[in-house]
């Protein structure tokens, strides 16, 4: 059951000893006005140790005596509230309590969706990261590897390095920012990487891993011919590993690029 306040008219419980809002005491028999009066100074009672134990804490109820700045059982402020915080609390709660002017205010953010979303802070997997730099790495160790390898009587072994023309240059300028993106990623507080972008590269790359294989291909093809079993010609191990490298980047910037689009 409920009833109101004396002197601030909020809405309290009968059990109640003191009002929670303005902290008067709910079972006295004296005015309102009289009851305020013996809160602040003493008065109004048979004696001034009966006046001092009628004023209670507005937070916990507990008793309070003159002099007390805070109460001794919750640390709650003694001074009455101000005339405009009893009527904003009144006015947000609709004069029904603590527990509904605790469930009035705005829950606070956690610290993980507000870093979340400032995007501080990404929960996203790094095996978009890890992809990129392997890929990276295989496409910049193959570009110096044999492309095409030719073995014959009396000559030996002759190899031939991506680095050896131009064409492994352009794989190791394709993953230089291959590489940067995957680790930014792992070492940048997650920083996501530019999916379009990455998957361009990677798609560019592919594309001359494809023809660069062909024609070491064809190469290989014309020499064994020319050799009519005296030598072997081959693709060399550069070539395989930029293919493995190459759809590394390409998984891998699917990856990043599919985490972009959720968010």
């Amino acid at each position: 059951m409920f009833d109101n306040c004396p002197i601030c008219h909020a809405t309290v419980r009968q059990q109640q000893l003191s009002c929670e809002i303005c902290g008067a005491e709910l079972h006295a028999t004296a005015s309102p006005a009289a009851t305020v009066g013996a809160q602040i100074s003493g008065e109004g009672s048979s004696s001034g140790s009966e006046a001092r134990a009628a004023a209670f804490c507005r937070h916990c109820g507990h008793g309070l005596t003159a002099g007390d700045l805070f109460c001794e059982s919750c640390g709650g402020p003694v001074a009455l509230p101000s005339v405009g915080a009893i009527a904003f609390d009144i006015l947000a709660t609709g004069g029904h309590g603590p527990e509904a002017r605790e469930a009035a205010m705005p829950s606070r953010p956690s610290q993980v969706d507000s870093e979340n979303s400032n995007g501080r802070v990404s929960t996203a997997s790094p095996l978009d990261g890890y992809l990129l730099v392997a890929a990276a790495a295989l496409v910049i160790v193959g570009s110096f590897s044999p492309w095409i390898k030719a073995t014959a009587v009396l000559v030996g072994t002759v190899t031939r390095t991506g680095a050896d023309g131009g064409d492994g240059w352009i794989a190791i300028l394709l993953a230089v920012p291959l590489a940067i993106y995957g680790i930014r990623k792992l070492t940048t507080n997650h920083v996501p990487i530019p999916g379009r972008l990455s998957l361009l590269f990677s798609v560019i790359l592919g594309a001359l891993t494809v023809y660069e294989i062909s024609d070491a291909a064809r190469r290989a093809r014309d020499a064994n011919q020319a050799f009519q079993g005296v030598g072997h010609a081959s693709v060399g191990v550069g070539l395989w590993m930029l293919a493995v490298g190459t759809a590394s980047a390409v998984v891998g910037s699917i990856i990043a690029l599919s985490a972009s689009n959720a968010t």
